[in-house]
């Protein structure tokens, strides 16, 4: 019977070694299918957040694409506008041409013996060049833009005679006078007008008050100069920079 129990704790014993030894390669796959689940869980957030910032860069680059396309559409429609603004004023500037040519202006000193001695019809800030790109297009200013306080006075840079004076899409209430020889003055995106179609003016007479018609964001004057239709530069046929 000894022998017997020898031979059965001895058994037993190997027996618990073994369930031991299994329990404990048990519990080492636990730990590593549990280290394995968390790596899998860290792995798949990082997949998701990685899947998130794709996305809001997507949503990103579709945002930027979209105001790209509307800055296009925006630009070319101020392009287009520009041009047609540009060509209704050179046929009205053409039609007025025709038309005084048969009402020369009084005056014994041509408007030409004073190229670099007029004065500007308002002070301000130059805020359009004559030359320079409009709107980021092809189209170019063909006079300057001279910001100015709403209402301040505009004067004729030099005796003429009112060959227009009225809204203009585009430069809204438009003046414009005729020196003679095929001369004349442009005034505008005013607020109102002082002088009437046919009124002779003055040198430095004030023949309109300054206004943002015409789609002009801030109070300004917009003035050209004209020979024979075609724009010159006003610049020289001031005395002075803009503004003094």
């Amino acid at each position: 019977m000894l022998v017997y129990f020898d031979y059965f704790n001895r058994a037993r014993s190997a027996r618990i070694s073994t369930v031991s030894a299994e329990v404990a390669e048990l519990t080492d796959l636990g730990s590593r299918s549990e280290r394995a689940t968390a790596e899998l869980a860290s792995l798949e957030a990082a997949e998701s957040a990685q899947v998130a910032s794709l996305e809001h860069a997507r949503d990103e680059r579709r945002a930027v694409v979209a105001k790209l396309d509307a800055g296009i559409a925006d630009s070319n429609e101020k392009i287009n506008k520009a041009r047609a603004d540009e060509k209704r004023l050179t046929d009205l500037v053409a039609e007025l041409t025709k038309l005084m040519a048969g009402f020369p202006v009084d005056g014994k000193e041509p408007f030409a013996r004073f190229k670099g001695k007029l004065a500007w019809p308002v002070a301000g800030r130059l805020a359009g060049e004559y030359g320079q790109p409009r709107d980021g297009g092809t189209v170019k200013w063909n006079g300057v833009l001279i910001e100015a306080s709403q209402g301040t006075p505009v004067r004729a840079i030099y005796r003429g005679r009112v060959a227009f004076a009225d809204w203009l899409p585009g430069l809204g209430l438009l003046l414009v006078l005729d020196h003679g020889d095929g001369y004349m003055s442009l005034y505008g995106h005013n607020q109102s007008l002082l002088k009437e179609p046919g009124d002779s003016v003055s040198p430095g007479e004030t023949i309109a008050q300054v206004g943002d018609t015409g789609g002009q964001a801030r109070p300004a004057l917009y003035f050209e100069i004209r020979a024979k239709g075609e724009p010159v530069n006003p610049h020289d046929w001031i005395k002075k920079p803009v503004g003094r």
